[in-house]
């Protein structure tokens, strides 16, 4: 065989065939590289994907312990008047943060000097304030927060009543009835 052409160059014994299958060689190891890095990457997705249902689900399943008390053992606690205004603005600063705030025909209603929700006697300085809240919710999640809400208040408040109806346009039509307390003593 010649190792020169007819212009006197050198002559490869490469062909371009062998060009061609390194190139495919070469490409071909890189597929199954980046493959084995993203399955790699989506073994590890998977693994943090099981981790945070587990601590979802543990989260789910813990139950929050709830400490119910008598009205006679917190008398101590209970303020010495009360202040419409700002239980007015606290219950409407507390359905604006659970999603209520284009809630409509909404109406709230302060009955003072209400009588006790209890069926136990209390001190005759207890005094009892019916609070009703009536308004149609764009949906049912946004009550369910409002009423976690209203129950995490550092003001104590009794929910008596909640009558909820669902409307067909997936809105829902809520009553309130909640009670607050005070205890009208002069210090």
């Amino acid at each position: 065989m010649r190792k020169v052409d007819v212009f006197g160059k050198k002559l490869t014994r490469f062909s371009i065939f062998v060009w061609i299958a390194g190139f495919f060689v070469i490409i071909l190891a890189g597929y199954f590289l980046i493959l084995n890095l993203h399955v790699n990457q989506l073994d590890a997705l998977e693994q943090e994907k099981q981790l945070l249902q587990i601590q979802i689900d543990s989260l789910l399943t813990k139950q929050e312990e709830e400490k119910f008390y008598n009205v006679e053992d917190i008398i101590q606690y209970l303020p010495n008047t009360f202040n419409q205004n700002q239980t007015g603005v606290e219950i409407e600063l507390l359905r604006n943060l659970s999603g209520l705030s284009d809630a409509n025909n909404y109406k709230i209603t302060f009955t003072q000097d209400a009588s006790s929700p209890f069926t136990q006697t209390l001190p005759s300085t207890v005094k009892f304030v019916s609070i009703s809240i009536s308004m149609t919710a764009p949906d049912i999640v946004s009550v369910f927060t409002f009423i976690r809400n209203i129950q995490n208040q550092n003001n104590i408040y009794y929910i008596k009543s909640i009558n909820i109806s669902l409307n067909t346009n997936g809105s829902a039509s809520v009553q309130l009835v909640i009670y607050t307390f005070y205890n009208d003593v002069q210090i």
